[in-house]
This record gives structure tokens, C-alpha cells and sequence, in this order.
């Protein structure tokens, strides 16, 4: 058995110090997520680390620890900064708005909310997530002005980045590797890459793999398509072609530029 199962439904953490609201809330997500529960800030960050969650919603007016200390310990973490982030408040003023955004909410809902907003904006928050990994893909250096992703998120994605490409030629690179290069572990490597991605770290470690054999394939180069194929790591260039042909439409060969 793999070691996340992809039909699960998506968890929420819900973080409120208001009963009522955290029992309201959960009977209206429940149908379709998973919803876990913290009555404050530190309660909702241990959460937050042990079941690292698909999305946080949290309230800004808490004893202790409050939502926006909340949300700063959370981007600052490794291992939960890309979690996409709702805060809801009563405190409905620009400053408050803005006070957020800078401690790294994705989304600032005011009390009293409409469940339908809230619905919708974490539906949308967990699709768009995804969709930063072509612009991670187009270069590295550029991992600077990608939207959306926290200091914490560009770093660990360059790091992987950076690592697959010094080992590219090794078709044994393994997740444990990976791992072991950006310190977690092998299910939090899954979960964060799933995140940040969409695929999972073999399906990304391909993709890779695939970028950098159509930039030498497209470079009139001195290698021929089975020396691209292992020095681009895999151990059969007609696996190559096949893995090519299902991501870019074409195979190879037909990718050299004609003299």
C-alpha cells in the first residue's frame, strides 16, 4: 500500500476558541473533508505538525497564542509552511486586512462569514497551490518571483531542485534520499511535493528528469537520444522514449533540431 492514499478526502484544521463556531463549521465540512480541531493557537500548531493538515482556517482573537502568531510559526516551519491559510475575524479594518496577508494568510474572511464563501475559498485555495509547479519548473534563478509560496517553500523547492540535478544521472536517486537532503521524512517529503505539486516525488523526480533531456535533446548537441536517455537517469532509453512521449506528445527523435 502506498503510503498516502490520494482518494482521501483533504483535511481541514479548524483553530477557534469559539465552541459553537468550531461544532458549526465542522458539521458543515464534514460531507467532504476531514476536520480536526484546536481550541487555540499552541494547540493548533502541535496539530498542525502531527497531521499536517491540507489547509488551516483560524481564527485571529485568541488567548495565548493568537492567529497571527499562529500563522507565523506555521510559514516558518518546514514542515508546514506551504499549508495554504483562511483566517476569519471580526476585526474587519484594512490594517487588520493587510496585518494578515503580511504574516502569511492566503485568505481573510470577516465574522459573521457566509459558509458559502468559506466553501469556496478553500476549494480554490487547495486547486491553486498546484499550479505554482510549471512556473517552478521553468528555471530555478526564478524561484524568487513565484506568487504564493513562502521564503521557506522557494528554498526547500530549489533545494530539491538543485539535488535531483547533481544526481540526475543516477537512476537509483530514491525518495529516502530526497529526503534525507531537505530533513524530513519520507511521508512528510510525499505530503509537502504532493502539496506544492500535484504529483508525487517520483512522478516530480521524472519530470525533472524530462525537462533536462528535452533542453540537451533541443540544443544541437554531441550526445545521441540513448546517451541522453542514461545521462539523464533512466535505465533504458526505450523507457525513455515512452516516459517522453506521454509528457511532451512526441517522441525524441523528433524533438532534434534538423540540419
Amino acid at each position: 500500500t502506498s503510503v498516502i492514499d490520494d482518494r482521501r478526502k483533504s483535511t481541514v484544521l479548524l483553530v477557534d476558541d469559539n465552541v459553537e463556531l468550531r461544532r458549526f463549521v465542522k458539521n458543515e465540512l464534514k460531507e467532504h473533508y476531514q476536520v480536526e480541531m484546536a481550541k487555540n493557537g499552541q494547540e493548533g500548531l502541535e496539530m498542525a505538525l502531527h497531521h499536517l493538515p491540507d489547509i488551516i482556517v483560524t481564527d485571529v482573537m485568541m488567548p495565548g497564542m493568537d492567529g497571527f502568531e499562529f500563522c507565523e510559526k506555521i510559514r516558518a516551519d518546514i514542515k508546514t509552511s506551504h499549508i495554504p491559510l483562511i483566517m476569519l475575524t471580526a476585526k474587519s479594518t484594512p490594517e487588520d486586512h493587510i496585518s494578515g496577508v503580511d504574516k502569511g494568510a492566503d485568505a481573510y474572511i470577516t465574522k459573521p462569514f457566509d459558509m458559502v464563501l468559506l466553501k469556496a475559498q478553500i476549494k480554490q485555495l487547495l486547486k491553486s497551490r498546484q499550479v505554482l509547479f510549471e512556473k517552478y519548473l521553468k528555471s530555478i534563478s526564478d524561484l524568487d518571483n513565484t506568487p504564493g509560496t513562502t521564503l521557506v517553500d522557494r528554498d526547500f523547492m530549489q533545494k530539491i531542485l538543485l539535488f535531483i540535478q547533481d544526481h540526475i544521472s543516477d537512476p537509483q536517486l530514491s525518495v529516502e534520499s530526497i529526503a534525507g537532503e531537505v530533513s524530513l521524512s519520507r511521508s512528510q517529503l510525499y505530503r509537502k511535493v504532493k502539496a506544492l505539486t500535484g504529483l508525487t516525488v517520483n512522478e516530480f523526480t521524472r519530470r525533472i528528469r524530462l525537462e533536462q533531456a528535452k533542453k540537451l535533446l533541443i540544443q544541437d548537441g554531441d550526445y545521441n537520444i540513448n546517451e541522453i536517455s542514461y545521462k539523464v537517469g533512466f535505465s533504458s532509453p526505450s523507457y525513455f522514449s515512452k516516459c517522453y512521449k506521454e509528457q511532451y506528445g512526441v517522441l525524441p527523435k523528433s524533438e532534434r533540431p534538423l540540419t
